[in-house]
């Protein structure tokens, strides 16, 4: 088959600014005044952990996305004043929200105070009272997150079986429900925020060096408030935060949210750029799992299948791993690499057949005849080969997904002789990615 294939981290003065005049109370948890009638008052994040909305883009100063269908959408990044962040809301609403779709900018969450671990914390029991429960905002320390991670199982399977409301009383300590347990794991969370950001602080300088989107990235990554609630990008029902735009940083392994999101808009923007539908893009979690009829059905209606040539489904694998199946509707062929060129998953070769089964099903179109197509075979140029972090070079070893939004490109745009790229240019691929997703390339 054929395959196809910078930025200073320094604060923006009106961010330093800002951050100096902020009330620093609210960078630090008030055990005292932060109660359940705070809590209440707040809005409950949902549970989209990473989708968006759109727009067009209008001047160069907001470059930072938001999509509805097939258009990129692109959030202001300009500083919100100091007069129109709420006197009241404070970290807090990021301790109990549901999502990683932080209201506060990451570099500050980085910067906050938060409970400290206490690896004493580790008895506890099952009850069934639900009287006397400790507010989990207002703790001074926090038991080990397997501890937590621990009860809250524990606590589900309970609820299950006796389907009464079960609490966990840890020793010396509080007395927990599942909510309380979740809010105490969100702690954890941001606290890890810390090494995070100050990572990708060091690695955006590296990155985009000389660039001229320096500041705008650090500002749509470390920097953004998000007091409504948006998206940062959003493409054909795919929505990024800021923390899935951090995925890019280092060698961290992509989400089906940011692939899913470049995939389709390279599909469609080559189909426009050639004025026919000949690439289709499948989102990754048909690879996995039992296949959505309603999913497939709805690219056929949505597409001119007569006319395509190439469907592009990105392969999750072993929870840790990323490659790529190309159905060649000429060849009638799945073709499938991974920059390890492991065997072909068993369940991509039962999901590969059902998605031809429901669209010949959806279309009668003879090309996708299930009968005709042959077994899945192997990428003619196979991918390039991805390093491994015991070959003592780190340079690509955890950029599989950015391979398999490479593989696409490079195939939507007709490169299906060689790739366009390799694993040792991992850094800039993945910042040239990032200005992808905030429309900044020109």
């Amino acid at each position: 088959m054929t395959k196809k294939g910078n930025i200073d981290s320094k604060k923006s003065s009106s961010s330093r600014k800002r951050k100096k005049e902020a009330p620093r109370r609210n960078m630090k948890a008030n055990r005292t005044s932060k109660g359940k009638a705070y809590r209440s008052s707040l809005p409950r994040g949902n549970n989209d952990s990473n989708n968006e909305h759109s727009a067009t883009m209008e001047d160069s100063n907001a470059p930072a996305t938001d999509v509805n269908c097939k258009t990129t959408s692109v959030i202001n990044l300009e500083e919100i004043p100091e007069d129109v962040v709420p006197k009241d809301i404070d970290v807090f609403a990021d301790v109990l929200s549901r999502d990683d779709n932080f209201r506060y900018p990451r570099r500050m969450l980085g910067e906050a105070t938060f409970p400290r671990v206490d690896s004493t914390l580790v008895t506890y029991s099952l009850t069934r009272s639900s009287s006397n429960l400790t507010d989990p905002i207002s703790v001074p320390k926090l038991p080990p997150q397997s501890v937590l991670e621990k009860i809250e199982k524990e606590l589900s399977l309970s609820q299950c079986a006796k389907s009464l409301t079960s609490v966990a009383e840890i020793a010396m300590y509080g007395n927990f429900n599942k909510e309380g347990i979740r809010v105490l794991k969100r702690f954890h969370r941001l606290k890890r925020l810390r090494a995070e950001v100050s990572f990708e602080k060091t690695w955006l300088a590296k990155a985009f060096k000389n660039s001229n989107f320096a500041k705008e990235v650090t500002e749509a990554l470390l920097d953004r408030w998000n007091l409504d609630g948006s998206y940062l990008a959003s493409y054909d029902n795919y929505r990024i935060s800021s923390q899935e735009l951090s995925l890019l940083c280092g060698e961290r392994y992509l989400s089906d949210e940011v692939i899913n999101f470049l995939g389709q808009k390279y599909c469609d923007k080559a189909n426009e750029e050639i004025q026919i539908c000949q690439n289709i893009f499948l989102p990754s979690y048909l690879s996995t799992g039992n296949v959505l009829k309603t999913v497939v059905e709805r690219i056929c209606h949505q597409n001119n299948m007569e006319s395509v040539v190439n469907m592009f489904l990105p392969v999750h694998m072993n929870s840790c791993h990323w490659g790529l199946a190309i159905f060649s509707i000429k060849n009638q062929t799945v073709f499938f690499d991974d920059g390890y060129h492991c065997a072909v998953p068993k369940e991509l070769k039962q999901n590969a057949n059902r998605v031809i089964e429901i669209i010949f099903q959806t279309t009668g179109n003879d090309k996708f005849n299930p009968s005709g197509w042959y077994d899945i075979r192997r990428f003619i140029v196979p991918l390039p080969d991805q390093p491994s972090a015991g070959t003592g070079s780190l340079e690509g070893c955890g950029s599989c997904g950015v391979a398999v939004i490479c593989a696409i490109h490079d195939v939507c745009n007709g490169n299906t002789d060689s790739f366009s790229w390799t694993y040792q240019d991992a850094t800039q691929l993945r910042a040239g990615l990032m200005l992808e997703l905030l429309g900044l390339r020109i």
